[in-house]
C-alpha cells in the first residue's frame, strides 16, 4: 500500500476512526470506538425492558451476638445469651455450637439471618461445651478440665 492510498483511506474515516487507525489501542478515544450492542433507538423516551434474568437468591444477613453474660462456678462456666422471643423464633435445631479446648463459636441459623457468638480465645482450657435453649435465652455450659478449681 502506497502512502497516497493510505492517505485516501484515512481521509474517508471520521476523526474517531482515524485516531484509532493511526494510534491503535493506545489512542485516547479507543474505548469510544467499541461497537454498540444495544437496541437501536426508536425515538420513544419511555423506559423498556432490555432483558430478563433470574434473580440471585437472597443472602442471609449476618449479626454478631454482642450481648451475653457469664458466671464462673467451681467446675464449669455458664454463658447466658438473651434474645427477644417476640422478634426471634429460635428452635433447638437452629443452634449450632462449635468448640475447641480454647475457643467457642455459637451460630443461630434462622430463615432470614445468621447470628454468631465468637470467643476466639477463652481464658483457660475447657473439656466440653453444651447448650440449653430456654424461653428467652440460650445457656452455654463450658466444663473445666478435671482438677481445675481456680476461678477464671
Amino acid at each position: 500500500m502506497t502512502s497516497d492510498e493510505k492517505q485516501s483511506e484515512e481521509s474517508q474515516l471520521n476523526a474517531l476512526q482515524h485516531n484509532n487507525v493511526t494510534k491503535g489501542n493506545i489512542a485516547y478515544y479507543y474505548a469510544h470506538g467499541s461497537p454498540k450492542n444495544g437496541p437501536a433507538w426508536d425515538g420513544d423516551p419511555s423506559p423498556r425492558l432490555l432483558e430478563r434474568s433470574s434473580s440471585s437468591p437472597k443472602q442471609k444477613r449476618l449479626y454478631p451476638i454482642a450481648r451475653y453474660s457469664w458466671i464462673d462456678e467451681n467446675s464449669k462456666i455458664r454463658i447466658y445469651v438473651p434474645f427477644e422471643p417476640s422478634s426471634i423464633d429460635l428452635q433447638k435445631d437452629d443452634i449450632k455450637l462449635e468448640w475447641t479446648t480454647t475457643s467457642l463459636k455459637m451460630i443461630w441459623n434462622l430463615p432470614d439471618s445468621v447470628h454468631t457468638l465468637r470467643i476466639p480465645k477463652l481464658y483457660d482450657s475447657i473439656e466440653n461445651a453444651v447448650f440449653r435453649l430456654k424461653s428467652d435465652k440460650v445457656v452455654i455450659t463450658l466444663k473445666k478440665p478435671t482438677g481445675m478449681d481456680h476461678k477464671w
